[in-house]
């Protein structure tokens, strides 16, 4: 089941071608089908014409006359044969006037800040990126293996963008870019082409890339089967959206056809945002651990206990491992410490929609209540429960049995989905508006609002409610303010010593549930 939150405050957590025409080059433009099984088998392949209005904006001719001038400066130093990349290979230009294209079309909707990009080489592509947008800075992870002509590139682009804020990330991608702390707007996959690699940079560059973003894929064709495939992949486990493929028919590069994918990673949350959002969450007034520089911590503090946040783990959060979310995965939220303990705000909303047709048509005017037959209530709690809340109490809630033959003085009824269980489900307990004869109150707010609220109560009742929110710990911390002092607190949660969020079905109604330690 996902996990869902947040409207209002909840919102918080968060060529003009200048090829001559005698050329005619065209470009084959695929969609790749969203359906894994035809993925797998068959690509649908149509044409479009480089000088068609999709393709235009204007002369390029200004960004290949520094290209040019870049690849002369280049070749004195080693022979075409032993240049890395080629995004622009001095034959044709469809690659270039396709990502201008999209970069534009981009920037017409969001703000491009910092774009990524994995492989430098002749520092072709970083020119064009440069050059086609003011003000954004540049980020390259490379290994930096071709230093003759790298270092040689790298100093003719920082003269050339002497007022951009150009970033050289040297190392194996596969190990630089997990730990790196920023976020990418344009992101740009030229890496290694064999073995896993493409994947794993597809996968990697998708931790860092921002909620809205565009994705640039190099040699996205059967020439080059591991970037295909890494392609494939990231379609089939829907992480990405809008994913097209062009091929330059006529155009190939030392004997391997020319093409490129474009596309978007679909992100509801980034790192950042997550990071930033669960630090008001999490660490209720409670001071963190660590911070590193503009970014912020790996961990956080609760109980004063540390605990990693989402995708660290490790002893002391050292250790980044990334693994991306699907429709059927939660595993973007995991750490190896504590589960699941918060998930975003675009799942929770999710789950919501999923528990609604769970209750919606089941004929019944009791909860499971399975703690009932474990614990006698009637012989542990007090007689006079005073003030009693109900943390998630659902349609039919658990205080019915649990509040039996006690005296209770008014009970508020804690659930988002009140007034969709009163108007839908036809057993829901309080569909009068009250719980029997009690004063009652209803707060239709997700559970993990309730941070500021001020009355108190005698007795707070949650029952296997923390697999419900979308904040574990946050829910702890509002459990704990709302009771009055020398209280009861009714708890009881389903516990799972290895659970990874991963459910067999999208209504899978045992999903997103967070483990606890300690």
């Amino acid at each position: 089941m996902y996990r869902n939150i947040c409207k209002k405050k909840y919102l918080l957590l968060l060529l003009t071608i200048c090829v001559s025409s005698s050329l005619f080059y065209y470009v084959h433009f695929t969609s790749f089908n969203k359906k894994p099984k035809r993925l797998e088998t068959n690509i649908n392949q149509g044409i479009w014409n480089l000088t068609s209005p999709d393709f235009t904006y204007g002369n390029i001719s200004s960004v290949l006359n520094e290209l040019n001038e870049l690849d002369a400066l280049i070749r004195t130093k080693v022979p075409e044969s032993e240049i890395f990349g080629n995004i622009y290979s001095g034959k044709a230009t469809q690659q270039i006037q396709g990502y201008i294209t999209a970069i534009k079309d981009f920037n017409k909707k969001y703000p491009i800040r910092n774009i990524c990009e994995i492989g430098f080489a002749g520092g072709h592509s970083a020119t064009v990126f440069l050059y086609t947008v003011y003000g954004e800075s540049y980020t390259a992870f490379d290994k930096w293996e071709n230093s003759l002509y790298e270092d040689t590139s790298l100093t003719w682009i920082k003269n050339k963008f002497s007022n951009r804020q150009i970033t050289i990330i040297k190392g194996d991608s596969t190990k630089t870019v997990p730990k790196f702390k920023g976020e990418c707007d344009v992101i740009h996959i030229d890496g290694a082409h064999h073995a896993n690699f493409p994947q794993l940079d597809t996968i990697n560059m998708m931790r860092i890339a921002s909620v809205n973003n565009l994705l640039l894929i190099d040699d996205c064709t059967n020439s080059w089967p591991s970037v295909t495939k890494a392609v494939k992949h990231l379609i089939k486990n829907d992480l990405v959206y809008d994913m097209k493929q062009y091929i330059a028919t006529g155009w190939s590069h030392r004997g391997s056809q020319k093409g490129w994918c474009i596309g978007h990673y679909k992100k509801t949350w980034s790192i950042n945002q997550f990071v930033q959002n669960s630090l008001h969450l999490f660490s209720y007034k409670q001071p963190f651990l660590k911070s590193f520089g503009n970014f912020e911590t790996n961990s956080f503090v609760f109980l004063n206990k540390e605990f990693c946040m989402p995708s660290w783990q490790g002893q002391e959060c050292e250790e980044q491992i990334f693994t991306p979310c699907s429709k059927l995965s939660d595993e973007c939220f995991y750490n190896d410490q504590s589960g699941v303990l918060a998930v975003s705000c675009d799942r929770w909303h999710k789950a919501q929609r999923v528990k609604n047709l769970a209750w919606d048509y089941r004929d019944r005017n009791i909860d499971t209540n399975a703690h009932i037959k474990s614990i006698n209530y009637h012989e542990i709690l007090p007689f006079d429960l005073g003030d009693v809340i109900e943390i998630g109490a659902g349609p039919f809630t658990q205080s019915k049995s649990i509040l039996r033959n006690k005296i209770v003085s008014s009970i508020t009824l804690l659930e988002p989905m009140a007034f969709h269980y009163i108007n839908h489900v036809g057993n829901c307990f309080y569909k009068t508006g009250s719980f029997e004869s009690l004063p009652t109150t209803i707060l239709a707010i997700p559970a993990n609002e309730l941070l500021n609220h001020t009355r108190k109560y005698d007795t707070v009742v949650m029952i296997n409610g923390i697999k419900n929110v979308y904040d574990a710990l946050n829910l702890l911390n509002i459990a704990v303010t709302l009771l009055k002092e020398n209280g009861v607190f009714i708890w009881h949660e389903r516990l799972w010593d290895d659970y990874r969020g991963i459910a067999k079905s999208p209504d899978d109604r045992e999903f997103h549930i967070p483990s606890i330690t300690d």
